[in-house]
């Protein structure tokens, strides 16, 4: 079958949102997101006709860390550290 993607995002200030749709009907036909970034944090959520879910976020602690997290629909969790030179 051949896929057929149309996506829009739209961005207001330090918000994100988007939307897709592709033409396989496979229960995950469309998807939402959302995302917000400022001030060294940052946090966005999406979902799916399938109701695959994610949310996830992250803050700057300095010094090129930060520490993030999140969690999905299979109840995956993860909580650390992240060093960027």
């Amino acid at each position: 079958d051949r896929s057929n993607t149309v996506g829009l995002t739209y961005v207001m200030g330090a918000a994100t949102l988007g939307a897709t749709w592709n033409s396989i009907e496979d229960g995950d036909q469309w998807g939402i997101s959302a995302a917000y970034a400022a001030d060294g944090m940052t946090i966005s959520a999406s979902t799916d006709e399938g109701s695959d879910w994610s949310v996830s976020g992250s803050m700057a602690l300095g010094g090129g860390a930060s520490v993030v997290g999140g969690v999905n629909y299979t109840e995956d969790a993860y909580v650390g550290v992240s060093f960027a030179f």
